[in-house]
């Protein structure tokens, strides 16, 4: 009976007091878009949606009742201990944006010098059209015929020893 309780009983409690002393790994947990003072910098009023997704990214919440707003959340969990929590809301008016609302807010140009933080322009051209071989093949056989053509039809010009006839 003796070894009976040393050999199941003591192994038994010396597992389940070992684990509670130790803490299991866990991982850190990002959800959303991260929100930077940088990213917040970057943006302007005027700015259109296109430029404001390639800075901030997708929005995690588009409200489909109200299409002109869009709200950003970031969140970081360590051990399981909300460590750092954001968000931002920026509202557009006829595809330009006009407000931003949030945690972090945009600074001023020299608050921006004096952080060491540097500026950039963002230009966003538009898409060129793609033209495919068969349509830029038509195209070169539809100038050609164009050119082979006379732009405008020309009548012939009445003979002038008929006309010197006719006249008396």
């Amino acid at each position: 009976m003796k070894t009976l309780l040393i050999t199941i009983i003591f192994p038994t409690v010396l597992f389940v007091t070992g684990c509670s002393l130790l803490q299991p790994h866990s991982i850190d947990v990002q959800q959303g878009n991260i929100i930077s003072q940088e990213r917040v910098n970057r943006l302007q009023p005027g700015m259109n949606k296109k430029q404001v997704l390639f800075v901030m990214g997708s929005p995690i919440i588009e409200d489909p009742f109200h299409h002109n707003r869009w709200d950003y959340v970031y969140t970081m969990e360590r051990q399981h201990k909300l460590e750092s929590n954001r968000k931002m809301t920026l509202v557009f008016q006829d595809d330009r944006l006009v407000s931003i609302e949030g945690d972090l807010q945009p600074q001023a140009q020299s608050d921006q010098r004096a952080s060491g933080s540097r500026s950039e322009v963002i230009t966003i051209t538009p898409k060129q059209e793609k033209v495919g071989i068969f349509s830029s093949m038509m195209n070169v056989f539809s100038d050609d015929d164009d050119e082979a053509q006379p732009a405008e039809a020309s009548q012939p010009e009445p003979d002038t020893d008929e006309q010197d006839a006719s006249t008396p």
